[in-house]
């Protein structure tokens, strides 16, 4: 199950822990004792499976996610996608992400995934452009025709 981080529609789709791990994050760098917003990240309240982050609550409209160079370091070593998830979010912030709940980019924003599609794509495009075969048993050539097949031909 996973969770929507997002502006009203304009988000994307992290994991449980994903969400977890930027919660934690945005407390740690981001929020001082007595913050409302530290009590909204720390909260096991939204926690749970499949739970959303509305980035209003930690982020007012109008207010960009700045991220250093020196975090999103950091941010790498937090998890093989976390340093893209806290991109993503900033770009949000900025108004630069524009994809809405249903969308792809939504869903398939992690570089392995990425990688992945553009494979299948080659692969796609491999098939569509290579040779023709008329049978799925191999080339015409390497094809065994019995007596019966050669009276049907």
């Amino acid at each position: 199950m996973s969770s929507f981080i997002c502006y009203g529609d304009i988000g994307v789709w992290a994991t449980n822990s994903e969400r977890d791990a930027f919660l934690d994050w945005f407390a740690q760098n981001r929020c001082t004792l007595g913050d409302k917003r530290l009590e909204f990240c720390t909260s096991e309240g939204y926690r749970w499976p499949g739970c959303g982050v509305e980035l209003d609550n930690l982020i007012p409209r109008g207010q960009i996610l700045e991220i250093n160079t020196s975090e999103l370091a950091a941010a790498e070593q937090l998890g093989p996608n976390f340093a893209e998830l806290l991109r993503i979010i900033a770009a949000i912030t900025r108004g630069d992400w524009l994809h809405q709940l249903g969308s792809h980019e939504t869903e398939w924003w992690r570089p392995s995934f990425k990688a992945l599609e553009a494979r299948w794509k080659r692969e796609e495009q491999e098939l569509l452009n290579g040779p023709v075969q008329s049978s799925s048993f191999g080339p015409d050539a390497l094809i065994n025709f019995s007596s019966r097949d050669k009276d049907l031909k």
